[in-house]
């Protein structure tokens, strides 16, 4: 709800989601910029997200504890086996960083080369390349699939004509 905004000016005005876990903080925004923005308020990323699909902000007010808190979700724990004594265990992780118009996928492990003496010089020699071009691709591969489901989403949920 507008605020003191006559109905047909509100129409025209761009859309602001202010979220944040502070209703006064909240309060105290929606306040500030009802004059000129269609303002909704959301206590929890969450909620804004699910009415974005409907109603897509021309900007978007967030906190950054709410930030901070979401990038606990921005990381994947892998863990491989082969299940052959000639091919190491990996333990790591696929992080995603949002930065301004792309998101970054980071892919990170390790592992104990197998065979003793002789995989540790594999791995010193050849091994540890093959690892680093095999996490590459899987970056590489997380990333397409991601900007493909972008694509296919912004094609389902066309921004609204104004």
């Amino acid at each position: 709800m507008q605020i003191g905004v006559e109905s047909s000016r509100a129409v025209e005005n761009k859309r602001v989601f202010v979220v944040d876990g502070d209703e006064i903080t909240r309060t105290v925004l929606q306040f500030m910029l009802h004059d000129e923005y269609e303002t909704h308020e959301f206590a929890e990323l969450a909620r804004a997200y699910d009415k974005a699909v409907d109603w897509k902000p021309d900007a978007v007010l967030l906190a950054i504890d709410l930030v901070e808190e979401g990038r606990r979700h921005d990381e994947i724990r892998l863990r491989w086996s082969s299940g052959s004594k000639l091919f190491p265990n990996f333990r790591g992780t696929v992080r995603f960083r949002i930065e301004q118009t792309f998101t970054r996928v980071l892919v990170d492990g390790s592992y104990a080369p197998p065979l003793g003496v002789l995989g540790a010089a594999f791995d010193r020699f050849i091994g540890r390349h093959l690892a680093a071009r095999t996490l590459d691709d899987l970056a590489g591969r997380i990333a397409r699939a991601l900007e493909k489901r972008e694509r296919e989403w912004e094609a389902a949920h066309p921004a609204p004509v104004q």
